[in-house]
C-alpha cells in the first residue's frame, strides 16, 4: 500500500479542453527534480501551455529552489500552486507524473495521465494496469503530440479514467 487515500470528487468534469498541464511530483527531492526539470523544458518549448506545479506536503519549494538554483526564474506557464488540489484538478486538462497516488485523483477529474519515463528506471506506477491507455513520454518533444492527439479522444477516455479512479 503506498500513497494516502484519494477520496476528491469532481462535482462536474469541465476540463476537457483546459491547456494546462497540472505536475504531481513525490515526495522526494530527486523525483521532483527530475518531473520539474522536464516540465520546465517543456513550459519553454510550448508557451501557450500552462504547467502547473503541486508540491509534494512534505517538501517547500523554497528550500527547493535552494538545492536546485535552474528553478529560481520560471517561465510565465509556470504556476507554483498553493491552491487545494481540487482547484488545480478543475483548472488542468493533463496531469503528468511518475510514481505520485495524485494521479488517482487526476483520472476522477478526467484528466489524461502523463507517464515520464526519461530515464528508464524502474518506478512504481499507480495506473500500471491502464497501461495501454496512459500516455508515456521520454522527451519534451512529445507532449505537444500527445496533446493534439488527445483532443480528439479526451471524451472517449475521460470514462476509462473515471471507472478505474473509482476502484
Amino acid at each position: 500500500v503506498i500513497g494516502s487515500f484519494r477520496s476528491e470528487k469532481p462535482i462536474k468534469i469541465n476540463n476537457l479542453y483546459n491547456l494546462s498541464c497540472i505536475v504531481l511530483p513525490e515526495g522526494y527531492l530527486s523525483e521532483s527534480h527530475i518531473l520539474l526539470s522536464f516540465s520546465l523544458k517543456c513550459a519553454n518549448l510550448f508557451p501557450k501551455i500552462n504547467f502547473i506545479w503541486r508540491m509534494h506536503p512534505v517538501i517547500d519549494f523554497n528550500n527547493f529552489k535552494k538545492k536546485y538554483s535552474e528553478f529560481n526564474n520560471l517561465p510565465r506557464n509556470i504556476i507554483i500552486s498553493e491552491n487545494k488540489l481540487i482547484d488545480d484538478l478543475n483548472k488542468s486538462g493533463w496531469a503528468l507524473y511518475r510514481g505520485s497516488t495524485a494521479i488517482i485523483s487526476a483520472l476522477n477529474f478526467g484528466l489524461t495521465p502523463i507517464f515520464l519515463n526519461s530515464d528508464n528506471s524502474i518506478l512504481i506506477d499507480p495506473l500500471i494496469e491502464i497501461n495501454q491507455h496512459r500516455k508515456i513520454v521520454s522527451s519534451p518533444n512529445e507532449i505537444q503530440d500527445i496533446i493534439k492527439v488527445d483532443l480528439f479522444d479526451k471524451e472517449k477516455n475521460v470514462k476509462l479514467f473515471k471507472n478505474f479512479s473509482e476502484k
